[in-house]
């Protein structure tokens, strides 16, 4: 039917008496038509299995069932279209098969079951201690660890122990590892369920929630004043010794006629000398001044920026607070394990 209505498009459109309206028009009809009769024949299949990685063959189509299916869904689901008509379902899992024949009309969705253990987890402990235990977790997909070994399952799955008690652990991304030690003797016809606690979310800092503490303004060193003195000290010291202390040696060394010269140099380095010196001490004076008004600002500035800084602070430690209650309010009956009848 689907084919006709095809066919008749591909008339409609080349025909070139017809209008482009009609074309429009009639194009629309058909495509719902075709819509509706693919809605109608189509029933959707959900598959579930108790069971990973088997391998389902569909008349003469075969798929692959396991935990990275593009169909498989939460809790083993694989999801499939079908049209009308019979099938033949063949399932394939180690040693096991599961071989059956399934008629499809005029359904929107079925639902077909094929546990491949339930013989086996009905089964009571062997002489071995051997026990099947099916083990679910909340979020599903947890990786397990029986006595520090990881295994290669994913919840829910069934596992096999041995030892009359034995530590399991059940782990998973985001959530806390939940850890706990059972006892065969206490797991007959049970299955375990571990309620994964999801981790404490992370603090929050200033600039996770776009906002940005300043840094406080470092204050001018006074010591810059102290340098300005230490640089006319120097030229003090250095007119001590020329001219001031030649001129004293000339006075001794030389003779009346010659007393002039070195008079000359004497006050000249005298003068020169306590000049510097007086000039030290006014500008380092000056500039200790300065430097101490621009810090009375810049400490003016830093208890602003402090004072912001701290209802940034505030705000974040209320923002994790709230954080930390809503997780804790979501997670009150969680991170335990619970032993319930095997389903």
């Amino acid at each position: 039917m689907t084919n006709f209505i095809i066919y008749l498009l591909c008339i409609i459109i080349i025909n070139e008496r017809i209008d482009v309206n009609f074309k429009i028009f009639i194009l629309f009809i058909l495509i719902f038509i075709c819509c509706q009769i693919s809605a109608n024949n189509s029933t959707l299949v959900r598959i579930r299995t108790d069971v990973d990685s088997i391998e389902l063959k569909i008349n003469d189509s075969l798929y692959q069932i396991d935990n990275y299916g593009n169909f498989l869904t939460a809790h083993n689901w694989f999801i499939i279209p079908l049209t009308n008509g019979e099938y033949h379902f063949v399932l394939r899992y180690d040693e096991q098969q599961i071989d059956t024949a399934i008629t499809i009309s005029n359904q929107e969705s079925i639902v077909l079951e094929f546990p491949f253990l339930q013989a086996e987890t009905e089964k009571p402990v062997t002489e071995k201690n051997e026990i099947r235990i099916p083990v679910t977790s909340v979020p599903d997909s947890g990786f397990i660890t029986i006595n520090g070994n990881t295994l290669e399952l994913l919840t829910p799955t069934i596992i096999t122990v041995k030892k009359d008690t034995f530590t399991i652990e059940v782990y998973k991304d985001g959530y806390e590892p939940l850890v706990t030690d059972l006892m065969i003797a206490d797991l007959q016809q049970k299955q375990v369920i571990f309620i994964l606690k999801a981790m404490e979310p992370a603090r929050f800092n200033a600039d996770s929630l776009g906002l940005s503490m300043e840094k406080e303004i470092p204050p001018f060193d006074i010591r810059i004043a102290e340098r300005v003195q230490n640089k006319y000290m120097g030229m003090a010291e250095t007119f001590i010794i020329f001219p001031f202390a030649q001129g004293l040696i000339a006075k001794l060394a030389l003779d009346d006629d010659n007393q002039k010269v070195a008079d000359v140099m004497v006050g000249a380095g005298a003068f020169l000398t306590g000049g510097a010196y007086i000039l030290s001490k006014i500008l380092s004076k000056r500039k200790r001044n300065e430097i101490n008004e621009k810090n009375i600002e810049v400490e003016k500035q830093n208890l602003e920026i402090k004072s912001s800084n701290k209802e940034i602070e505030l705000m974040v430690r209320k923002v994790n607070a709230d954080r930390k209650i809503k997780w804790e309010d979501e997670n009150v009956n969680k991170g335990v394990v619970k032993i319930s009848d095997a389903q």
